[in-house]
């Protein structure tokens, strides 16, 4: 009958595809691709009235004009937004910087930005030059930013994690930490913002490093294509 040819047609598609190893048609592949970026790192990304703006979001958007491929952009809690792109339930981050840790997991793409992370202390407490002054004390950091990855292969320094760069600005300015060490621009921006008057910045920069786009492992052709867009 016209029902059975039309059933068997469709089985030896199934099978031819199988055979040649393509992908079967999904919903999934039908999706917009996912940028995520940090919601709360003013004045590169932060909530205001109700929108995300900051020099990260303008360029992520200006890049999404340019992709072959429509894409959403979406910012939220930093950690959790690495967490979706390695379980693959998003396609890219914004505005993250390449340590040997991560390059094991992510392919990045051309520069986007450079970060100067640099210590923060108060103004009462004692001078730091370096990272062997911050030996026995109290530092705050983010739990997925390059600070940690840096800071923790000093183990006598006491790491302590701030759910976001103001709280832990909060802490610091009322002596509950001794330093901060952050994005240098985030960091100033915080203070002017809040009207800090009794935090510094002190000493050099522990690490200076360009911002990418990463992708997870495994996807050449949208890193070609973010780097395209990135490049117009």
């Amino acid at each position: 009958t016209g029902l059975s040819i039309r059933r068997g047609l469709v089985m030896l598609q199934l099978l031819s595809w199988a055979i040649i190893g393509l992908s079967l048609p999904t919903a999934a592949a039908d999706r917009p691709l996912v940028f995520i970026g940090n919601d709360t790192l003013p004045p590169m990304s932060y909530q205001h009235n109700g929108q995300q703006i900051g020099i990260i979001p303008d360029l992520a958007n200006a890049i999404s004009k340019r992709m072959q491929s429509t894409v959403r952009l979406d910012f939220m809690n930093w950690t959790r937004a690495q967490q979706l792109v390695m379980a693959d339930k998003a396609d890219a981050l914004l505005h993250i910087n390449p340590s040997p840790e991560r390059e094991t997991v992510f392919d990045f793409s051309a520069p986007l930005l450079e970060s100067v992370f640099t210590i923060f202390t108060h103004t009462d407490g004692p001078s730091v030059f370096d990272l062997s002054h911050l030996y026995g004390r109290t530092v705050g950091v983010e739990e997925k930013g390059l600070p940690i990855l840096v800071l923790k292969q000093h183990p006598r320094i006491q790491l302590v994690t701030i759910p976001t760069v103001i709280p832990g600005f909060q802490r610091l300015a009322e002596g509950d930490l001794d330093a901060v060490v952050v994005d240098k621009w985030v960091g100033t921006y915080v203070i002017a913002e809040l009207g800090l008057t009794n935090i510094r910045i002190s000493g050099e920069a522990i690490a200076k490093s360009q911002s990418r786009i990463a992708v997870k492992k495994g996807r050449p052709a949208l890193m070609a294509a973010i780097n395209a867009a990135l490049a117009e």
